[in-house]
């Protein structure tokens, strides 16, 4: 019988334990902070990271200072130490035994941009930490090789990710040649803004703006997913993001402005932004970032404010449709990559559950996905899904596309057959990014 609460958010602990090989004997020389965020995963690549510093000490990431950094611990147990204090968010941390330092990427630097962008660093056991890069590139994926170069991945806001290596003497050495295509002579380089929400956040957000604009354009609102990600002022170093990076240059190429929200949910400003109460099924809270981004696109004096657009993949599909659902006085057409926009099975989770909170559950359940506000829905969108999604079942769009068949709402869709959820043919991916294209000029302009 479930009597715990659902809404209220329970402290996970966890620990790290050493298991001696030699005698079958183990050790917990490791227990988390009573704390959500102490006990909380990181949200970065590799999740802990737990790995060997020598064979006396140990390394491994935590949110307990609400930011995820990196702590050694002796293997024998005892306090452990902070290796890169400060407010900023560690990720990909590689060990170099010979150098005895660990090398990290990090949203850092000396500009408030840096915030918005990676650069490397690296760490010695005693804590001294020294910035590698610096600029306005984006590095990331530290590898120490053992002639003592660094080889990493360079991006920046026109030039697409490239592997690089750092030699000896620092000089950056680019191991692809990226030629200068007609494609990149035409991009922009977006600039940071922030915003407040209703509930008092700052938000930050990437804009792009069209050269030699004249007059107030259309514009479209990017929502990224996962929604533990963020994006970043120039081309982004996961392959699904760096795809939609491109299609918001291209979308600036064909005249539209575009602003792509970093919401609450996201990595690189925290634990409370990372994971905040009251999101996705249990009140939808991030819902407000994207009503006060296109709120504050509405303030802008490039901005055609009725030709506002939205769209996004995946999490960002679920915000597209919210957006569209509750909003369609901000936005006026929308595109839906594989979104969620029902919660079923957890309905009847609820339905059936003795905790002391489940008909609230229930209700904010249902008040959190688009397909319950179908009825007030105006905008015309395009659904995108792929018919083999094993992350977003594609039924998710079957259902919403009844549901706005049923209210009359104006509606387009593109099934991709036999794919998943990333585009795994490059043929399909282009396929999307052209419909997706298509259908907000066409709306929009």
């Amino acid at each position: 019988m479930d009597t715990d609460s659902i809404l209220k958010r329970q402290i996970t602990k966890w620990q790290i334990i050493v298991y001696n090989l030699s005698d079958s004997t183990t050790k917990t020389i490791y227990q988390s902070p009573n704390t959500l965020a102490g006990g909380s995963e990181p949200n970065t690549s590799g999740g802990f990271n737990l790995n060997w510093l020598d064979e006396k000490e140990l390394v491994f990431l935590s949110y307990q200072d609400k930011w995820p950094h990196l702590y050694s611990i002796s293997s024998q147990g005892g306090k452990e130490r902070c290796l890169t204090p400060g407010d900023y968010m560690v990720e990909y941390p590689r060990i170099a035994h010979t150098q005895k330092v660990i090398y990290f990427s990090a949203n850092k630097g000396k500009e408030k941009e840096d915030t918005d962008r990676r650069h490397l660093f690296k760490v010695d056991y005693s804590g001294k930490i020294t910035q590698i890069t610096e600029g306005n590139d984006i590095e990331v994926f530290p590898q120490p090789l053992k002639d003592g170069r660094l080889a990493f991945l360079k991006s920046g806001a026109i030039a697409a990710p490239v592997p690089a290596i750092m030699l000896t003497n620092n000089e950056v050495k680019n191991l692809i040649h990226q030629p200068n295509t007609i494609s990149q002579q035409t991009f922009v380089v977006p600039k940071q803004i922030t915003f407040q929400t209703k509930d008092g956040l700052t938000i930050h957000g990437q804009l792009f703006l069209p050269k030699n604009k004249i007059g107030k354009v259309p514009t479209v609102l990017f929502i990224h997913g996962g929604p533990d990600r963020q994006m970043l002022l120039g081309w982004h170093y996961s392959s699904y993001y760096s795809n939609c990076y491109a299609v918001n240059q291209y979308l600036v190429t064909h005249g539209f402005a575009v602003l792509s929200v970093n919401y609450r949910c996201g990595i690189g400003y925290g634990f409370d932004f990372d994971e905040p109460d009251n999101v996705f099924s249990h009140g939808a809270t991030e819902y407000q970032d994207i009503v006060a981004a296109g709120k504050w696109l509405q303030r802008q004096d490039f901005v055609n404010t009725k030709r506002i657009g939205v769209y996004g993949g995946s999490y960002g599909g679920y915000l597209t449709a919210l957006a569209l659902a509750k909003n369609s006085d901000i936005f006026s057409a929308g595109v839906d990559i594989h979104g969620v926009h029902e919660h079923e099975a957890e309905e009847e989770n609820y339905k059936n559950s003795d905790a002391p909170d489940a008909k609230l559950a229930l209700d904010i359940e249902r008040k959190s996905f688009a397909i319950n506000y179908v009825q007030q829905w105006k905008s015309p969108v395009l659904l995108i899904h792929g018919d083999d999604d094993r992350n977003v079942d594609f039924q998710q769009s079957i259902d919403l596309s009844k549901a706005l068949l049923k209210y009359n709402v104006p509606f387009e869709y593109l099934v991709i057959p036999d794919d998943t959820h990333h585009w795994m043919s490059y043929s399909n991916e282009q396929k999307v990014n052209k419909a997706t294209v298509e259908f907000l000029e066409r709306k929009l302009k």
